[in-house]
């Protein structure tokens, strides 16, 4: 397999400026928190935009996120899914520093016994342990593969809970950054999604995406 492979995010990492924290380190914009960063914080060689053919969810409830839900996909495929997401050509050693900060950990000595060849073997993997748990291969691209992770099980095993403002943000200004979408188009993507759909008002998430909450807004100690 590629030393290189491409990262497939759908959530939060399509904003630059929030993936860079998990490679170079510092505080996220929208969190009041600092990211540890991997041990070789080269930035990405390459990112794009990419449609990934999983169905994208909203549920769990992150204490870094407003205690508000947070992205997933789900795990079955479903050729009609038409979930945006950004592509980021990184090393595998990246990768999987990355995983191991999604799922809350800052030091990258840690074992979650990722095997990315059986990933591509099987079509998905599951970490030993970890809220992101579950490895999903993609396909290809210019020779290298495509991953991502998202919960184990799919979307009727997590319970659905709408996400918070300061998230929405950042996923709002990843799709305007990544695809050029505009107020009306990222509404209309994010209005039917499981845990927003039926839970946050249509007014709310107008609210959101025209009046984007500030990417600071607590002080950092």
């Amino acid at each position: 397999m590629s030393e290189k492979i491409w990262y497939a995010s759908y959530g939060s990492n399509l904003l630059k400026a929030r993936f860079l924290s998990y490679i170079q380190g510092g505080r996220p914009p929208g969190a009041n928190f600092v990211q540890a960063g991997c041990s070789d914080p080269t930035p990405p060689l390459r990112d794009f935009g990419v449609m990934i053919l999983h169905d994208l969810y909203f549920a769990e409830a992150s204490r870094n996120w407003e205690d508000a839900g947070i992205a997933f996909v789900d795990t079955g495929k479903n050729k009609y899914a038409n979930t945006l997401g950004r592509m980021y050509l990184i090393t595998t050693e990246q990768f999987r520093e990355v995983v191991l900060q999604e799922n809350g950990y800052r030091r990258m000595d840690v074992d979650l016994g990722m095997d990315l060849h059986k990933t591509i073997q099987e079509g998905s993997t599951e970490l030993r342990e970890g809220l992101y748990r579950t490895l999903l291969f993609l396909g290809e691209e210019g020779g290298h593969p495509i991953f991502t992770f998202t919960a184990a099980g799919g979307v009727e095993d997590r319970p659905l809970n709408p996400p918070g403002s300061l998230y929405l943000t950042i996923i709002a200004r990843g799709l305007r950054e990544t695809f050029g979408l505009s107020e009306t188009g990222i509404i209309e993507y994010l209005q039917d999604r499981p845990g927003i759909e039926g839970f946050l008002a249509a007014e709310e998430l107008e609210r959101i995406v025209t009046e984007p909450a500030p990417l600071y807004p607590n002080s950092f100690t």
